[in-house]
């Protein structure tokens, strides 16, 4: 199964052109551009002031994406515009889903880790 993830690539200008600008800069520089302090993640996809690129990826993807630093993160309401600078604090990379495709995809990424058994336990009888 493919999955759309989306890549902040920068502002609209009020003229109608694109300025090529990263996230973070967003984030900590030009605060003013969300609505308030406690913006989440949702206004990013339904602001026209942001830019966003598009792409599909299968999960073998996804997976070594997530492993060259990557994290992904839903446009949603319950996610703060501010939670976002703790992973750009630790170096990784962002990239978006929307939601109801986030929770099919953390259900398939579950399922799709190797799991190992723990056989040192032992039963008392």
């Amino acid at each position: 199964m493919e999955y759309l993830l989306y890549n902040f690539t920068g502002i609209s200008k009020p003229n109608g052109e694109t300025k090529s600008i990263q996230l973070e800069t967003v984030i900590r520089k030009y605060d003013k551009m969300f609505t308030s302090v406690a913006a989440t993640t949702d206004e990013l996809f339904t602001s026209k002031s942001f830019c966003l690129e598009a792409d599909y990826y299968s999960m073998e993807s996804i997976i070594s994406c997530i492993e060259d630093g990557y994290v992904i993160v839903p446009f949603s309401r319950r996610f703060y515009i501010m939670d976002l600078l703790n992973y750009y604090n630790l170096g990784m990379k962002i990239l978006f889903m929307r939601i109801k495709d986030y929770r099919k995809f953390r259900e398939d990424y579950e399922n799709s880790l190797v799991t190992v058994e723990d056989k040192r336990t032992k039963g008392l009888f």
